[in-house]
């Protein structure tokens, strides 16, 4: 009973490590792998990491490479076009120096100079590769459109206009009662009014008419140059019409000389003829002003001084409308790009190309260094050729931007070379690398097929002895059986 349960212990055990072997078997015949998973050769699945990562490297360097020639060869097409022009150029100018042409001729041959000037500047700005333009060195910045400066805020309204009119103040012929005197602006007159009398009665306060022109100047009343400072800080103030930098003057000040009522004395002021009772006083019992004035040329404010308590009536014929400021006028939209005067020319860099894994110094790059082609930059902007003199000048001009022209593209048609160089041996690498690679990772089917088929075979003999040894067992219980019966 023992030997036999142990034969089937080993047998069991045998039987799982042989389907584990099918099982790694299988999995590399399908995939073609013999590293499928670390457990299957942990040292060369980090070797087989490596060298991926590296086959990965070396494949964008030869994009990177392939991209740097593309650049190359483009640039070098484009400058073999500015050759073409700068040669035809001397053409015409060797043309034009001989003196059997005329005037008229040279004309001519000087059009087609220009055009083929024009020429290399569209070639130059036209030719561009991977957002570079390989024949200009510097870019032009877009036009920075400025936008329309807002238009300036209204001017803040003229202080007089903080004054209410006298129509507004007063009701024609009608008299106000109770009001208050002191260094305040009552009302405006505006110019162009007409025909305007003011009665004042004071209520024994000493109260007094004052007339002020709109820059300060005390024209009808009585003398305050006693109080000068006081009118100035109190009355002259925007809130009273005035701008606050007024000083007060009394030099055209008419008094009315002395009282008179009904008023009779009258001045002329700056074509305005001022009819005044002059001051009443306490001590005479005067309590009443009169005050008229035919026509105002100019804007006038009208104050009562004093510290009481006053009656007032003012008649007019007209009292005329304040002018309405005008508008500002509506800012032009500007009809051109304004640039920005802070922008300036940017270099456009030169195309660096990366020839090494790690792209890093120097030696890991090869550079196509900026190069300018404009006819600008060749000195061919100011040709005339008028006369023959003018042609033979010109010709040393010419021969040097040709040998430009052909040093650029020798420089990069060795970098175009260097590359190629590069590039073969990054194939040649990239081989290698692959060839490694597949050594440690990929399945040898002849090797796996002949393992797949051994172990194939073991596991239907391991069957078949299963299969023996199970019958065997069943036949030695029944007889056990039998004889214990």
């Amino acid at each position: 009973m023992l030997s036999i349960n142990g034969f089937l212990s080993r047998h069991q055990f045998a039987a799982n490590k042989l389907t584990d072997e099918q099982r790694g078997l299988s999995q590399a015949l399908s995939s073609g792998k013999r590293i499928n998973s670390a457990k299957d050769d942990a040292a060369g699945l980090q070797l087989s990491n490596r060298l991926q990562t590296q086959l990965k490297v070396k494949e964008q360097v030869q994009k990177n490479i392939n991209d740097g020639i593309s650049y190359g060869q483009v640039a070098d097409s484009a400058l073999g076009g500015v050759s073409e022009h700068l040669q035809r150029i001397r053409t015409l100018l060797l043309q034009a120096a001989n003196e059997s042409y005329s005037d008229a001729d040279r004309a001519s041959l000087d059009q087609e100079i220009k055009a083929n000037i024009q020429a290399i500047d569209q070639l130059a700005e036209q030719t561009e590769v991977f957002g570079k333009k390989p024949l200009l060195s510097v870019k032009e910045p877009p036009p920075v459109v400025l936008p329309p400066e807002p238009p300036p805020p209204p001017p803040p309204p003229p202080p007089i206009e903080n004054v209410d009119t006298l129509d507004r103040v007063l009701t024609n012929g009608v008299t106000a009662t109770d009001r208050s005197s002191g260094y305040i602006s009552f009302g405006l007159i505006p110019e162009g009014s007409k025909n305007v009398r003011i009665y004042l009665y004071d209520h024994g306060a000493n109260d007094d008419i004052a007339i002020f022109s709109a820059n300060g100047e005390h024209l009808v009343g009585s003398d305050l140059s006693a109080v000068q400072n006081v009118v100035e800080r109190n009355l002259f103030t925007p809130a009273n019409g005035y701008t606050g930098d007024e000083s007060y003057d009394n030099s055209l000040l008419f008094d009315g000389g002395r009282f008179n009522l009904p008023a009779r004395n009258s001045r002329v002021i700056r074509d305005m003829q001022f009819t005044y009772s002059g001051d009443g006083n306490i001590a005479q019992n005067n309590r009443y002003e009169e005050l008229h004035f035919d026509v105002v040329t100019e804007h006038l404010l009208l104050s009562v001084i004093g510290n009481g308590r006053f009656d007032i009536t003012a008649s007019w014929d007209e009292i005329a409308e304040l002018p309405q400021p005008e508008p500002p006028p509506e800012p032009e939209p500007p009809t051109e790009p304004v640039v920005a005067p802070s922008v300036s020319r940017e270099t456009d860099g030169p195309m660096v190309v990366t020839v090494k894994d790690l792209a890093v110094g120097e030696n890991g790059y090869v550079i196509f260094d900026d190069i300018e082609a404009s006819a600008h930059s060749l000195g061919l902007e100011d040709f005339v050729v008028a006369s023959s003199g003018d042609a033979q000048g010109f010709i040393e001009t010419i021969d040097k931007a040709i040998a430009t022209v052909g040093q650029f593209r020798a420089d990069i048609g060795s970098k175009i070379n260097a590359l190629a160089h590069v590039h073969r041996n990054q194939i040649n690498q990239h081989e290698y690398l692959s060839s490694a690679h597949q050594r440690i990772t990929d399945a040898d089917y002849a090797a796996d097929i002949s393992r797949k088929v051994k172990s194939d075979t073991l596991q239907q003999a391991q069957l078949t002895l299963a299969t023996q040894a199970n019958k065997s067992f069943s036949q030695s219980m029944m007889s056990i059986i039998n004889l214990l019966a």
